[in-house]
């Protein structure tokens, strides 16, 4: 039986897996992008879609990047203070542009990436590279749809009101300010 597909523990998750999978892989990028260049791994990913897209509105970049609005705005403005990207008026709004210094340190740091990436990938051969390709890429399409569709989950956080804190106070599977169940 695929434990991915029956879970019998957390561990089994598929989220769990591509989270560990994420810090364990992802650290050697991490260190290079906060210890060598001083940016966080969502500034940078701001960035970097900021250079491969051109320019673009704020919104346009977060959601390119697959973030938050609040959290793709608190990357912006921290790249804007640090002189890699601009707003440039726009007939309307603001337009983010890399600035010169962005557009080296894209240069610069990309190619370092490149290589972390291929040290991670060399254990798969081809054929496994490209079926690694396509079932995330299915995963990802799949995920977005349900997503969209809210993910069979009714509940949803009110962070403004305390989020979970709030939820745990309640009695298990009551939703905050809802009076119904969460439904899993």
């Amino acid at each position: 039986m695929n434990r991915l597909q029956h879970p019998e523990c957390h561990d089994d998750l598929l989220n769990y897996q591509f989270k560990r999978l994420f810090t364990l892989g992802g650290a050697p990028a991490l260190r290079l992008c906060e210890g060598g260049y001083g940016v966080t791994r969502a500034q940078w990913q701001l960035l970097a879609k900021l250079v491969e897209l051109g320019p673009v509105s704020a919104t346009s970049v977060g959601r390119a990047a697959g973030m938050e609005q609040a959290k793709a705005s608190r990357g912006i403005t921290d790249l804007v203070q640090m002189g890699l990207v601009q707003r440039v008026p726009a007939e309307r709004g603001n337009l983010l542009v890399a600035t010169e210094e962005g557009q080296g340190m894209y240069a610069e740091l990309f190619p370092q990436l490149v290589q972390i990436n291929r040290r991670l990938m060399a254990v798969l051969d081809q054929a496994e590279a490209d079926l690694l390709e396509r079932t995330l890429a299915k995963l990802l399409a799949h995920a977005l749809a349900l997503y969209e569709d809210g993910g069979g989950v009714d509940a949803r956080a009110n962070r403004r009101q305390g989020g979970s804190r709030k939820v745990r106070a309640r009695s298990p599977g009551v939703a905050s300010g809802s009076g119904s169940k969460l439904q899993i």
